[in-house]
């Protein structure tokens, strides 16, 4: 059984994706039960569910736990659980913490706990990562590729004053939105840092980032995220080399939408569209192929150079 702690992407993401995607019994604290009612597709889910009064007695009853919260309660709530035996199995979200450092530190001691652990950097689940993975082994080192991802956050969208706009908090356009394209290119190999500047009103609330990789023999890559953006675009180029203008290599709406033929009836929207990608996170306990504690040090390095390397520039 596992306990779920958080009532955002918690309930409306781990949840169904837990349940319907990987048959798994659920107990959750008394207190997600009001959230839960107020959304009409989880209530389809109530007769796979268990409501443990408090959240230690939903973690007492169960061997596996999902921390979908902020980075700040997330290390709090991971300082309880470490101790604790029978929790053999973690999902955590992303950033582990507010810090490259502190996630350092805090993947550390889960490491050293023996736990099983997966963090949800999510973008290597999807049918482009796939795609790209693909054809990216074939490119000449000589080429250059650019990632270009704008949209709106919802924070902004909405005026909203939460963690997720505060860099401090570890939200904001590196820290919460650009982390996921750190986590894909570090396992890939990337882990040197040319330049990186970020763009916003102050060095708390970045919204726009600009950053060039490189890495032993792999073709450069430009970033640029755009998380106050009017349009919403996720685009790959590649240009083979200095002299070439970039073409298109993938294009589509953002990173995790959802292609209209799905290999799992997830992908209805009666789920939040990320449910597809969180059932076969939820499966990665099972490859024991990748070393995960390595892609995640790698992420945690990378993300680190680039925060040591940026310039802020006020707009």
């Amino acid at each position: 059984m596992i306990c779920i702690l958080g009532t955002g992407f918690g309930l409306y993401g781990y949840l169904p994706a837990l349940v319907q995607g990987c048959s798994q019994k659920v107990v959750l604290p008394e207190r997600s039960r009001k959230k839960l009612l107020s959304r009409p597709e989880l209530k389809l889910l109530l007769p796979h569910i268990h409501f443990a009064p408090t959240e230690l007695e939903a973690l007492e009853l169960a061997d596996g736990a999902v921390l979908a919260l902020s980075p700040e309660d997330q290390l709090t709530y991971l300082k309880k659980i470490l101790p604790l035996k029978q929790i053999k199995l973690l999902f955590l979200e992303k950033p582990l913490s507010n810090t490259p450092e502190s996630s350092q530190n805090i993947l550390n001691e889960i490491i050293q706990s023996g736990k099983e652990f997966r963090i949800g950097y999510l973008f290597r689940q999807t049918t482009w990562a796939r795609e790209f993975v693909e054809k990216f082994y074939r490119l000449n080192e000589s080429s250059t590729l650019r990632f270009n991802w704008f949209f709106q956050a919802h924070h902004f969208k909405n005026n909203l004053h939460n963690w997720k706009r505060s860099h401090h908090f570890g939200g904001g356009v590196i820290r919460f939105y650009g982390i996921h394209l750190i986590a894909f290119l570090a396992e890939l190999g990337y882990g040197q840092v040319a330049s990186s500047k970020t763009y916003g009103f102050n060095k708390d609330e970045i919204e726009r980032w600009h950053a060039c990789l490189s890495g032993p023999k792999l073709p450069d890559i430009e970033i640029y995220i755009d998380s106050r953006s009017p349009k919403t675009q996720f685009s790959i180029d590649q240009k083979a080399d200095t002299h070439q203008h970039y073409q298109n290599f993938i294009i589509q709406k953002d990173p995790l939408d959802v292609p209209k033929i799905e290999d799992n009836d997830l992908s209805m929207p009666v789920f939040d569209r990320r449910v597809t990608y969180l059932v076969k996170h939820c499966l990665l306990p099972l490859d024991k192929q990748k070393d995960f504690t390595q892609i995640y040090t790698d992420t945690n390095t990378l993300w680190a150079l680039i925060e040591q390397k940026d310039e802020f520039v006020k707009i």
